[in-house]
C-alpha cells in the first residue's frame, strides 16, 4: 500500500486492512489445516462465491468469461482434490475406487453450488454444469490413464 504512490495509485488505510485481513486469514487456515485441505477450502469458497454472488447482464463476452471460469475453476478444484487424495489417502490410480474417489467430491460440490444458485434465484445453467463436469472428468482421466507412466 505504501509503495502505490510510486505507480500512480493512492494509499488507502481500508485497503491495507483488507490486505492484512486476507493475509491473516491465510496464515490461520494454513496453521489449522495442512496445505492441501486449506487450498481446497479456499478454492471451494471462491468458486461458490463467484458462482452465486456475482450477477451481470448476459452478454456474449460475459458468457465466454463465465464458461472459461467454470472450465478452469473446476479443473483446478479437481486437480487440488486429486493431489490431496494422492498424498493422504491409501488408494492410488489406476484402481477403479480411485477414479470414483477422484470424481465424486468435485462433482458433488458442483451440484451443491449450482443447486444453491438456482434456489437463490440466480438461475440454473446446464452449460455451466456440462463445462464443469468436462473439466473434472478430463483432469481425473489424465491422472488415471497416466498413472502407469508416473510409477518409479
Amino acid at each position: 500500500e505504501w509503495l502505490q504512490g510510486y505507480v500512480g495509485r493512492n494509499c488507502d488505510v481500508m485497503d491495507f486492512i483488507a490486505d492484512l485481513a486476507g493475509a491473516l486469514t491465510g496464515l490461520i487456515l494454513l496453521s489449522i489445516f495442512l496445505f492441501w485441505p486449506a487450498s481446497l477450502l479456499v478454492t471451494s469458497a471462491v468458486i461458490f462465491i463467484l458462482t452465486n454472488l456475482i450477477q451481470a447482464a448476459p452478454t456474449d463476452q460475459l458468457r465466454v468469461i463465465n464458461t472459461a471460469f467454470h472450465l478452469f475453476a473446476y479443473a483446478f478444484l479437481a486437480l487440488l482434490w486429486i493431489q490431496y487424495m494422492n498424498r493422504l489417502l491409501p488408494i492410488k490410480p489406476p484402481q477403479p475406487k480411485w477414479l470414483i474417489g477422484a470424481l465424486t467430491p468435485p462433482t458433488a460440490f458442483l451440484l451443491v453450488t449450482e443447486s444453491f444458485s438456482a434456489i437463490a434465484g440466480n438461475g440454473f445453467s446446464l452449460e455451466n454444469i456440462i463445462v464443469s463436469l468436462a473439466a473434472i472428468v478430463l483432469v481425473a482421466a489424465a491422472f488415471y490413464f497416466t498413472a502407469p507412466l508416473r510409477k518409479h
